[in-house]
């Protein structure tokens, strides 16, 4: 995870003793922020939130990956139109703050908040609480609640989470994501924990859309991205469904849960590693999807390609807002 979230990561790096410092800083904001947006209605936080994101984001230091990314996702379009994206973006994400600072009430009454719409061909094994299934989501929309799905089938469902660098940040989001219907299991060394859920029966969830520095190249959004396997692997290896899960916004305080049907495994007679591929391929496609539906929803402010080609991409956004 980041080091730091909005103090300019360059003014630090001669002084790593200011580190410590500027965490206690950025953790006390995180903390105001949430405190001050859950004393809110929840339909009031977001639009507080997403105006206090669309205006500060763009002056973040992650704000130039955004655009970076955007660049990609819409190879024509001149750097000005991008920038409008990435603060709708930007006011995405702070949407999605709001909605975390309120995921206890959420979480306590999501017949309230949610509703569910599960696709025939996964409604067999989401609805039987002993059957094991690897459920996968990306950041996008308010992605936070897809674990809302195990409210709905009355199922254990463990997740995979990354510990954020900042302590003080990592001790706020635990107890936040604390009152979600989930085991929390760690990003690192987890693959034991993960099959160890499978074989007793329960699900588990990740979010697969981050880059990885050691992973599988596979295109997406048509160039070749280091793409995470793992859910793939855990499905084949456990025998159970491949299931997407995906979280929309309706309105102000509401939100649609979608279960979609489970991806296709492959013939059994194929090799694992082809069988592990063909399913990546389709993560990613169905990613794509979700994300062409809602390219402002997409919380791609980290790096997703090789910087190289991200570079390449926003320096022709910007020549085509030259040229115009």
């Amino acid at each position: 995870m980041a080091k730091l979230y909005f103090l300019p990561r360059v003014a630090l790096k001669a002084q790593d003793a200011l580190l410590p410092l500027a965490w206690r800083l950025e953790a006390a904001v995180v903390r105001w922020t949430f405190r001050r947006l859950r004393r809110l209605p929840l339909a009031e936080a977001q639009g507080t939130a997403a105006r206090w994101f669309r205006r500060i984001g763009p002056r973040t230091p992650v704000a130039q990956k955004l655009l970076r990314n955007l660049a990609i996702l819409h190879p024509e379009a001149p750097l000005s139109a991008l920038k409008i994206e990435a603060r709708e973006s930007f006011a995405a994400l702070g949407q999605a703050v709001a909605e975390l600072a309120h995921s206890d009430a959420i979480s306590e009454n999501p017949e309230r908040f949610c509703e569910f719409v599960v696709d025939p061909a996964a409604e067999a094994a989401l609805s039987d609480p002993k059957a094991p299934a690897v459920l996968i989501t990306a950041h996008v929309g308010p992605w936070t609640f897809t674990n809302l799905i195990a409210a709905w089938g009355r199922f254990p469902l463990s997740i995979l989470y990354a510990p954020e660098s900042n302590p003080g940040v990592r001790e706020e989001f635990l107890r936040l994501r604390g009152a979600l219907p989930v085991t929390l299991i760690p990003r690192d060394n987890s693959m034991r924990g993960l099959l160890k859920a499978l074989g007793k029966g329960e699900k588990v969830g990740l979010a697969s859309d981050v880059r990885l520095d050691s992973g599988e190249p596979l295109p997406f959004f048509g160039h070749p991205m280091l793409t995470n396997t793992v859910p793939g692997r855990l499905a084949l290896r456990a025998g159970c469904p491949l299931i997407p899960i995906r979280a929309q916004r309706l309105g102000p305080g509401r939100f649609r849960i979608h279960a979609e049907a489970p991806l296709d495994p492959g013939p059994e007679d194929q090799p694992l590693e082809d069988r592990v591929q063909h399913l990546a391929q389709q993560v990613l496609g169905t990613y794509e999807r979700w994300i062409r539906e809602a390219p402002a929803e997409w919380m791609a402010m980290a790096r997703r390609w090789p910087k190289a080609l991200e570079l390449e991409a926003y320096g022709r956004a910007e020549a085509r807002d030259r040229a115009s």
